[in-house]
């Protein structure tokens, strides 16, 4: 018992670390873009647009006409500082990417995977407990998914941490294969099957959409500072 926790604490530590290290990257290249794209307007003789005091309604044309004029007047620092707003977003959904990958990689790594298929028993075993003639009445994958995540969720038997990987695995795992219909079929062990191969055929997380992201990203600083 000692030892998964220990195990658990290694993967939940380098799943942390590869949340942070996408963050501080994405912080770096948001606060570049913004810093830059802000003095190349500042500092261009063509910046600013004369506008009298208004309010309501004509505060509001106002303003998009003087973004409209940022864009014609000096159109890739204006476009650096849109995308750096809208960077904020992109690197907080692909730092929660990577992390859930470092975890599915190790986890395997650690042979935790293991523990699959008695997780999924107890969830199904769960669904019976509930409704006796689910089993038997399954239309398809969707629908069994659906309660597996449900009773995931409601587990308060394992951790934070397997559910967190279980629900992600339940989510993504492909059945399009898998007879539903078949009265024979040993659910817990085709389920688990399927969650260990798809965890397996995981690759080691990349960085590669992240480098990606940062290569756009100074391209356009570039092209922002040529081009103002």
């Amino acid at each position: 018992m000692n030892e998964n926790l220990k195990i658990i604490s290694t993967i939940t530590r380098k799943s942390l670390w590869a949340w942070i290290k996408v963050i501080l990257i994405g912080s770096i290249f948001v606060l570049a873009d913004l810093i830059v794209g802000f003095y190349l307007i500042i500092s261009s003789p063509q910046s600013g647009m004369a506008a009298g005091h208004v309010n309501g309604a004509a505060a509001i044309l106002v303003f998009f006409m003087i973004i409209i004029n940022y864009f014609v007047t000096n159109f890739f620092p204006t476009l650096l500082i849109l995308i750096g707003f809208l960077k904020i977003p992109l690197f907080i959904v692909l730092a929660n990417k990577q992390a859930m990958s470092s975890a599915m990689y190790n986890a395997y790594n650690y042979k935790l995977t293991d523990y699959i298929e008695p997780k999924v028993q107890l969830l199904i075993n769960k669904i019976i407990a509930k409704q006796p003639n689910f089993v038997k009445q399954i239309p398809n994958w969707k629908i069994f998914r659906v309660k597996l995540i449900q009773e995931n969720k409601q587990d308060g038997t394992t951790s934070w941490f397997f559910r967190k990987i279980t629900g992600y695995c339940l989510k993504k795992v492909k059945m399009d294969d898998v007879n539903f219909s078949d009265p024979n079929l040993n659910y817990a062990e085709v389920i688990s099957s399927k969650l260990k191969q798809f965890v397996q055929e995981s690759l080691e997380p990349s960085m590669l959409l992240v480098w990606i992201a940062c290569g756009v990203d100074l391209l356009l600083i570039i092209l922002a500072i040529v081009f103002r």
